[in-house]
Order: structure tokens, then C-alpha cells, then sequence
């Protein structure tokens, strides 16, 4: 019988690095889940390769690992920029599409005027 039984914590430490290290090397930039901001989804990832959140926290390694990734990730064009590029100046479509939603617009005052009117039993005629 061991009377190691369980590893130390600089082992834990390091193994947890090298855990996420490979998964980094491994999934390709589209693949990692992000967040809001563009940078890692550090909960996803470290819920993946289960890592408890505060063992990141307190592995310096481990940050300067996902400060690399999130270069990386905003590094790349988001879906919206590559649309941006995309999108053509044709100024009948801009109009087009202010028109809708200027009417968008007009339809759901009427349709709050009407809840108003069903809500209060009052009536909206300009008369």
C-alpha cells in the first residue's frame, strides 16, 4: 500500500495546465466556446475538462493560458464584421429596409394603443 495516496498540489497544479494546454493545441479557434466579449467561455471550457473554477483562479499558469486564447479568439473576424464587409451600399435596400421599420415601428404603437384601450375600456378615437 502507497502512503501517497493522493497527488500533491503542485502535481494537481501542473497536470491542469497540461490538461488544458493539449485541449488548447487541440480544438481549433471556430471550435472553442466563446464569450460575450469575444475571449474564451472560461466556465465552459473549464467545466469540459473538469477543472473547478478557483483552481483556475488561483493557477497563474492557467490565466496566462486563457490571456493567450482570448488574443487568439478576438484576433478573428466575428460573423458580424465578415457581414459588415459583405453588406452592399445599395441605398434602395437602406431605404427599403428604413421604411420597414418605420412601420414596424407605426404597428406597434397601434397595437399598444388598442392593448391600452382593451386594458382601460377607454376609447382612442380622435373624434
Amino acid at each position: 500500500m502507497s502512503h501517497q495516496k493522493n497527488m500533491s498540489t503542485a502535481v494537481k497544479a501542473a497536470s491542469n495546465v497540461d490538461t488544458l494546454r493539449d485541449w488548447i493545441r487541440k480544438t481549433s479557434l471556430e471550435e472553442m466556446p466563446t464569450n460575450q466579449y469575444g475571449g474564451a467561455s472560461r466556465t465552459a471550457i473549464l467545466n469540459l475538462l473538469s477543472i473547478s473554477r478557483s483552481t483556475a483562479a488561483s493557477n497563474p499558469r492557467i490565466t496566462e493560458l486563457f490571456e493567450a486564447l482570448d488574443v487568439k479568439l478576438r484576433a478573428i473576424p466575428t460573423a458580424f464584421e465578415r457581414g459588415q464587409a459583405d453588406a452592399s451600399a445599395d441605398p434602395q435596400r437602406h431605404a427599403y429596409v428604413i421604411g420597414l421599420h418605420r412601420e414596424n415601428l407605426r404597428l406597434k404603437a397601434e397595437l399598444n394603443r388598442i392593448r391600452w384601450s382593451d386594458d382601460t375600456g377607454r376609447s382612442t378615437d380622435d373624434e
